[in-house]
């Protein structure tokens, strides 16, 4: 159908790369580091210059040669200048959420018209049957199970606005997508999953509020687990839990003030030779990430000894976020430096786990200072 939008390809994980030299608003020309990252995106493809930031511009790539690209400046957004080691990369943009939209919009509304007159009247009426019979696609692309299944990481301003806030509390979330975030308070807050822990908890139906996990991009601040080389109280009742996140529970309310959600949590609170050995079911409306919702897998902590298992795999937050698992390099801190940061989980008797600063999975004392870099729910 010739009134169809074009619809430019993506790439897996949102590859990335950054400017070797400045460019002007009128360069159509630009230097990255390496388009090997791009090598396997056909032409043209639309790219993000400064997606890390607020003013982003979305170019459209028409040859590439060598590491220099041919571009449209302002496929969206104003062409402006930017600086070498500006963030370039392919992530999806709303030119691709409106051109998929509007296609499909445009397809469900096939009409009798669109059957063709050289059938028999029989077949006509077959035809305008399967047409009226078509699902509606609009519906599941704009579906909150889609929208979760995008990366788009878009800036979305420096509060929670009213629509926004309707969007989440209405199970809808129109124009929210994985990996948008809002700078508040000198820190970036992405959305990391959606409605990760509906109907998550040990009261009633769990949590019943629709809701969006925020993680920040990077550590709030660092804190150590507890005063000794110890994690016998597992993390329920480390000195993190009890003081460490005070904190952190003040710069998030401020954030956002009066919609961080409280969810019940099943914890680790006694630990026997490294080994979580009793559970308690708490509130939580700060804490730390685990080894699952990061990894989408255990990586350091023990699953049990043999004959003891370790409690620590009693939990609800039981999968990857979506943020992680569409954008693997976002579990990793960078901004403003590469920083290890803490994770929950016990790895032996005097480490929990840990994301380090070159991305490895890895593990730290008690008594050191890591990252602290929480999630919590809004809604």
């Amino acid at each position: 159908m010739s009134n169809l939008k074009t619809m430019y390809p993506g790439a897996v994980n949102s590859p990335e790369t950054f400017l070797t030299a400045a460019i002007t608003p009128q360069d159509t020309v630009i230097t990255v580091a390496t388009s090997a990252v791009f090598a396997d995106v056909p032409l043209p493809f639309l790219m993000v210059i400064g997606g890390n930031v607020q003013n982003a511009e979305t170019v459209l790539v028409e040859s590439v040669e060598g590491n220099n690209l041919s571009v449209e400046r302002g496929y969206q957004g104003v062409p402006q200048s930017w600086g070498v080691a500006t963030s370039v990369s392919i992530n999806f943009t709303e030119a691709h959420y409106s051109a998929l939209v509007d296609n499909i919009t445009t397809l469900n509304k096939a009409t009798v018209q669109t059957v063709p007159q050289t059938l028999t009247e029989p077949q006509q009426a077959q035809a305008r049957q399967n047409i009226n019979a078509m699902p509606d696609y609009t519906s599941l692309l704009l579906s909150p199970d889609m929208h979760r299944n995008i990366y788009r990481g878009k800036f979305l301003g420096t509060s929670v606005t009213d629509e926004q806030l309707q969007a989440i509390r209405s199970g809808t979330f129109d124009d929210l997508f994985i990996g948008d975030y809002w700078t508040i308070g000198g820190f970036d807050w992405l959305i990391a999953d959606i409605n990760y822990w509906l109907h998550s908890g040990d009261l009633g139906v769990g949590l019943v509020n629709n809701h969006l996990v925020i993680v920040p991009r990077q550590p709030l601040y660092t804190e150590r687990m507890n005063p000794t080389a110890t994690t016998a109280g597992g993390y329920g009742s480390s000195n993190m839990r009890a003081t460490g996140l005070i904190q952190a529970v003040n710069i998030i309310s401020s954030a956002f003030p009066n919609i961080v959600l409280t969810r019940r949590e099943c914890f680790v609170t006694e630990t026997t030779s490294g080994l979580g050995s009793a559970i308690a079911w708490l509130d939580s409306i700060v804490d730390l990430m685990g080894e699952v919702e990061v990894f989408g897998s255990i990586q350091n902590r023990p699953t049990g000894n043999g004959s003891v298992r370790n409690l620590e795999g009693v939990t609800v937050s039981r999968s990857q976020f979506s943020l992680f698992r569409l954008k693997p390099e976002a579990q990793i801190v960078t901004d403003p430096i590469r920083t290890s940061y803490w994770l929950r989980n016990v790895v032996t008797t005097a480490m929990f786990a840990r994301v380090l600063h070159n991305g490895n999975a890895g593990e730290h004392n008690a008594q050191n200072n890591n990252g602290v870099r929480p999630s919590f729910a809004i809604g």
